[in-house]
């Protein structure tokens, strides 16, 4: 797996193969609803793996908030700064893990054996080193490259082969909604916590799905066998 944290072993998140083709298409989709729904999905999978997440996907997660923030709600130098810090974590965890043994090779050389430009390896610089207001329209340009960057050396070399069913929506059972929803809402919450902020509309929304999940049929017949499989 490309980007693979070093000494880790390789740990599958999704349910099943058919999820990952899902994820793979939702999240580079021009329908911004369909990328926020993948977006979440990979955010349980972030969940489950924890540390062993791959430094891919945990890049593709930091850049993709960062594109789905850019909805008009924000300030520009709010999000100039929100695109940038996605963009500088990124390039660091992906050049770090490319590093070998002994001396390091340089930043820059890692980042054109990889095809990252340079200009984006010097924004990275500059902000690091920088107190004044990252450009936004070069954060902007960063990111959206990287996303790409990462489609093409990530995502689409992961799973080479096209597959026609593609859309169909995936058939979940009952425990597993109920436990992708706990894991999205607890590290939701955690989120929020953390931002200092009152509940998100995604919280909302992640609340209003495990509830609805758990008045259904199915999932009080799921509760009711665990619940005499714990007595």
């Amino acid at each position: 797996m490309p980007c693979q944290r070093k000494g880790a072993p390789t740990v599958v998140p999704w349910i099943s193969v058919r999820e990952f083709y899902w994820v793979q298409s939702s999240l580079f989709s021009d329908d911004n609803e369909s990328v926020r729904e993948a977006y979440e999905r990979v955010l349980v999978w972030q969940a489950r793996l924890g540390t062993k997440t791959p430094i891919a996907i945990e890049c593709t997660i930091n850049l993709i908030e960062a594109k789905l923030a850019d909805n008009g709600q924000l300030k520009e130098n709010h999000l100039a700064k929100l695109f940038s810090l996605a963009l500088v974590r990124s390039i660091t965890l992906i050049t770090h893990s490319m590093q070998s043994g002994g001396a390091l090779t340089p930043m820059q050389v890692l980042a054109r054996q990889s095809g990252i430009p340079e200009w984006i390896v010097q924004f990275r610089h500059d902000t690091s080193h920088s107190v004044g207001s990252p450009s936004f329209s070069l954060a902007k340009a960063g990111v959206y490259f990287m996303i790409s960057w990462l489609k093409d050396n990530f995502w689409d070399v992961y799973v080479p082969q096209p597959v026609s069913a593609i859309d169909e929506p995936l058939d979940y059972s009952a425990e597993d909604d109920i436990r992708d929803l706990l894991l999205a809402f607890q590290q939701q919450q955690f989120q929020t916590f953390l931002s200092g902020q009152g509940p998100s509309k995604k919280l909302k929304k992640t609340l209003k799905k495990l509830t609805d999940r758990l008045k259904s049929e199915d999932s009080r017949s799921v509760l009711f066998c665990q619940m005499k499989l714990c007595t």
